[in-house]
């Protein structure tokens, strides 16, 4: 791949995220959820050697849409990303069986980013809760109860 082709990078985080490598004298801001930015493959390639930007990537919270890119960056396991309507669906209709076999895919920033949603959404469906409480350690019954108590102060 050509080292100065520019490789479009999202952030799948609400937080706001810094990709930077200070060896080669590069930082790039992603201040929300959805933002795209343009970073040389030969950054991206640079970035594999350093664990924290590895872990930018392995763990979900930035993603490159390039497969071709992902396959030469060695991140060829493509992670599985759900929009709104599909963590909605799973929150609500979707069987409990399906939530867990769901989860099994997804990597541990993307089961925060679900708990997040529900917790946002006021989705709080005891089973499922309780399941996602056992894998991340968040209640979210309990964080629903606090917000909304937040709410009437």
């Amino acid at each position: 791949m050509d080292m100065n082709k520019k490789i479009m990078v999202k952030s799948n985080s609400n937080a706001r995220v810094v990709y930077c490598l200070p060896d080669v004298n590069f930082r790039s801001v992603f201040e929300k959820k959805g933002t795209v930015k343009p970073i040389p493959f030969e950054v991206l390639a640079q970035g594999m050697y350093n664990n924290g930007a590895e872990y930018l990537f392995k763990s979900g919270i930035l993603s490159i849409e390039d497969k071709e890119a992902r396959i030469e960056l060695g991140l060829e396991e493509e992670v599985v990303m759900l929009d709104d309507n599909q963590k909605k669906r799973l929150l609500t209709i979707a069987p409990l069986h399906d939530l867990k076999e769901t989860c099994k895919t997804m990597n541990e920033q993307q089961i925060l980013e679900l708990v997040y949603f529900a917790i946002e959404n006021e989705l709080g469906n005891f089973d499922k809760a309780s399941f996602l409480k056992d894998v991340t350690n968040i209640d979210i019954i309990e964080a629903i109860k606090l917000n909304k108590a937040a709410k009437e102060e």
